[in-house]
């Protein structure tokens, strides 16, 4: 097979889950946009206290390694939950942290990485309330910006903020006012993936709602949401890489994982659009969504390879038999219908329900990537494996076209 698995640390600890963890996931990988094979694990720590700790991992070759887990500041009610974990696009070592403390109060951390140490400011509060799923991301737009998309008592909200002096002990946030985006938005997958084509635009999706957003300033702009859902729910987005106004989802319905085409408007209003998919040579023309095998899937993620258009890991878990799955694929256009081809699914190994997060791809490094999870077979220990794409293109990707 094309993917093959080259590394596996098992006895790296995140600590027994406070609660379900196929809602609120627990241990937050995200690799290095600046840095090859350097990446971070956010994760709270059942065995000290429940501590919030960001790790910094190093792959070197196929080999991984961390550094001393850093802590947030903490005061014993802080940490109950990590939500959601990004890298600075644009400013090399710096990242955020979204976070939940007893009251369900969210909490933003900045955090900054000096080799393979983490150190953290005073945790700033963001959202009034974060007992259910959210997000933080970047504008790699902007210097600074980051968007938090979050669910306040079942209400889907927006919030921008603009960070200050990142990198230095003194950075402060500034939170504009929240924008409702909807209605009852109490479900596990929430995302915002922002147009690599089209600046301060992004599309966001959580439970059965999908839409465009804008962004001027601290000012949100939300646009109409796409109608007849998926019966599974939204799920994870990613943009075309190289034809614009478009991106896919993956998410399961009828118990399969499957992809949809969406293009994006003059308007900013969504249409599915049909796609054809290639099996074993032969060109099934005009099916609605691309489909690969297994059934009551439950962890459905997906990532493009950046120095490799349209070729993509998709990741997910299913139920019959207990086991979670990559499937490599690629997605190319002719004549404006995508085309879909995807090879057989990779068994990586038993259930971990919704504790897997990845696939991320290596911005500097062709074709490697990591996903992490909790070992179900090793006392639920935080662990993260390595994926190697082979015959890697050459390298030639930066930072500053770097989306994530």
């Amino acid at each position: 097979s094309a993917v093959k698995i080259v590394s596996s640390a098992e006895n790296f600890p995140f600590g027994e889950t406070v609660y379900d963890a196929s809602t609120h996931l627990q241990g937050i990988v995200k690799m290095d946009p600046h840095n090859a094979g350097r990446f971070l694990v956010a994760y709270y720590d059942a065995d000290d206290g429940w501590k919030g700790k960001v790790l910094v991992g190093q792959i070197t070759g196929t080999s991984v390694t961390f550094g001393t887990a850093g802590e947030w500041e903490w005061t014993g009610s802080d940490a109950y939950s990590v939500k959601s974990l990004a890298w600075d696009p644009i400013n090399p070592n710096s990242f955020v942290v979204l976070h939940q403390k007893w009251g369900q109060i969210g909490l933003v951390s900045i955090g900054t990485v000096a080799g393979n140490t983490v150190t953290f400011g005073a945790p700033q509060e963001g959202l009034g309330n974060a007992n259910g799923p959210s997000t933080i991301e970047y504008n790699p737009s902007v210097s600074g910006q980051i968007i938090l998309l979050y669910v306040d008592f079942g209400q889907a909200k927006i919030r921008v903020a603009t960070i200050s002096g990142q990198g230095s002990p003194g950075a402060s946030i500034a939170f504009g006012t929240a924008v409702q985006s909807g209605g009852d938005a109490s479900y596990n997958k929430i995302h915002i993936k922002f147009d690599p084509h089209t600046p301060n635009r992004a599309v966001i999706t959580y439970l059965n709602t999908l839409k465009i957003i804008t962004i001027s300033g601290t000012n949100v702009t939300l646009y109409s949401d796409l109608s007849n859902d998926p019966s599974g729910g939204y799920g994870h987005v990613e943009w075309d890489q190289t034809v614009t106004n478009r991106f896919y989802m993956f998410f399961k319905e009828s118990n399969a994982p499957k992809i949809q085409a969406i293009d994006v408007n003059g308007n900013n209003t969504l249409s599915k659009i049909v796609m054809n998919q290639i099996v074993g040579g032969v060109t099934q023309l005009g099916v609605a969504l691309g489909q690969m095998e297994g059934s009551g899937t439950t962890n459905y993620s997906f990532a493009f390879n950046p120095f490799n258009p349209g070729e993509f890991i998709a990741q997910y878990t299913q139920s019959t038999p207990s086991m979670s799955y990559f499937v490599k694929g690629t997605i190319t256009d002719v004549n404006g219908v995508p085309h879909i081809t995807s090879e057989s699914p990779v068994a990586f190994g038993t259930n971990y329900s919704n504790t897997m997060d990845g696939p991320h791809f290596d911005y500097v490094k062709a074709g490697q990537w990591v996903t992490g999870y909790q070992s179900s077979g090793n006392s639920n220990f935080g662990t993260v494996a390595v994926g190697q794409l082979g015959s890697p293109p050459v390298e030639n990707l930066t930072s500053s076209n770097f989306i994530g």
